[in-house]
């Protein structure tokens, strides 16, 4: 019996041995479980410290990558401008010599003259000039404002760069307006502005009307753009983001701009034409704007100042209009000349005074090709315009008519403008 009590309580000894044995073990495993489980979260906080560092690093770099290409962009913007002004400059001393060339052959001249002839023609020269010194007392600088090239007036009226609150910027008015803003362009600045801020950056072109010089506060001035009016919308359409944080929004809300003081529309139009030239960042203006902006020059010219005018009022058609009219485009355009204007713009000078029903056909036609055109640019060549010329304004506008439907055929169209052609040339 005694053996008996001996083994079973042998059995029970080992049994609680083993029992501890096994809860040692649980607790070494639980322990080490424990401590891996630790380590996985140590090292998660240590990658995500890291890469909360490797992010703001690299935010610094981008920043300061983008603050560089910026200023870069800044200063090719900068120089572009100073570049046009160097050019106008020329182009003045270049007249001043041709005209000190003229005087020393009309000194020549009158050195050639007999005594008394030319006492007269002196003393007729001294009425005129006090005649026009009388004329010029009131006028601000030695040079009269008319003996001034076109360029000259311009340049005279820059008066340097500003940062401006982009809030403050207006649209120009309609007599200022080289053209309509195009709307797929505005959306497309908006993404790239969001995408990165700096990366379209362009120094902007603003006229203040009825000024002849800067005000101390410029801000409280009436500020139209005449340079980079769809920048201005795109900006405006992100600044109206309520979810934008302050920190983003001061990346929109500021703009550096080159400031001109009571520009007249055709010195308005010359500068906003050139802004599209000279910066690469602003939208081409294809054949149509061009004609449009000739056109609406045209009615500007008599009198029609709403932008509506183009398509309600009738053409205008007197010759003495018309001829003040090309003058004004030879100012707007730089080209030197009646001829070279008439030989560059031959086309869209013929296609801007068409009657307006057959411009509201035009128009028209215009918007339907545009909607027609699916992974091309919204944009039209003057390739595909020219299939006009040559017709007279009748055929076009019959064709026009038949043609104008939502999904333009192109290649229909410009087949029976041929066929009008060959027809034409074979009477």
């Amino acid at each position: 019996m005694w053996k008996c009590l001996h083994t079973e309580n042998k059995n029970k000894e080992d049994k609680i041995a083993d029992s501890g044995v096994k809860d040692k073990a649980t607790n070494v495993k639980e322990q080490t479980e424990t401590k891996k489980k630790d380590q996985i979260d140590i090292d998660a906080e240590k990658k995500k410290k890291d890469q909360i560092d490797i992010d703001a690093e690299k935010k610094k770099k981008d920043q300061i990558d983008i603050d560089a290409e910026k200023k870069k962009k800044d200063q090719i913007d900068i120089d572009a401008e100073k570049n046009r002004a160097t050019n106008a400059k020329e182009q003045t001393e270049k007249k001043n010599r041709t005209d000190e060339t003229d005087n020393n052959e009309e000194n020549m001249k009158d050195d050639a003259l007999e005594p008394k002839e030319r006492d007269y023609q002196k003393e007729s020269s001294d009425t005129c000039d006090l005649e026009q010194m009388t004329e010029e007392t009131d006028t601000e600088s030695d040079t009269p404002e008319k003996e001034l090239s076109f360029e000259e007036r311009i340049q005279r009226k820059f008066k340097g760069y500003f940062p401006l609150p982009v809030g403050n910027l207006k649209e120009p008015s309609s007599t200022n307006l080289v053209r309509v803003p195009d709307e797929s362009h505005t959306k497309q600045l908006e993404k790239e502005f969001r995408r990165k801020p700096f990366n379209y950056y362009t120094l902007m072109v603003v006229n203040i009307p009825g000024l002849s010089d800067i005000p101390d506060n410029i801000q409280t001035c009436k500020l139209e753009t005449i340079g980079g009016n769809h920048s201005r919308i795109a900006l405006k359409n992100i600044l109206k983001d309520k979810e934008l944080s302050s920190e983003e929004r001061k990346k929109y809300e500021e703009r550096l701009c080159a400031v001109y003081c009571s520009l007249t529309p055709q010195e308005a139009k010359r500068v906003g034409l050139e802004h599209n030239t000279i910066h690469r960042f602003g939208k081409d203006i294809d054949i149509f704007a061009r004609i449009e902006c000739f056109r609406s020059t045209l009615f500007q010219r008599a009198g029609f100042n709403k932008k509506s005018d183009i398509q309600t009022k009738e053409t205008p058609v007197d010759k003495n209009l018309l001829n003040e009219w090309k003058n004004d485009l030879e100012m707007i355009t730089g080209v030197e000349n009646r001829k070279k204007l008439n030989n560059k713009f031959r086309f869209e000078l013929f296609l801007a005074q068409f009657s307006t029903p057959c411009w509201l056909q035009l128009r028209s036609f215009i918007d339907n090709f545009k909607g027609s055109k699916r992974k091309q640019k919204n944009k039209i060549s003057g390739r595909q315009l020219r299939c006009l010329d040559g017709l007279k304004e009748k055929t076009i506008l019959d064709l026009l008519q038949k043609n104008n439907n939502q999904h333009v055929d192109f290649c229909k169209f410009k087949a029976m403008c041929d066929e009008h052609k060959s027809k034409s040339s074979s009477v």
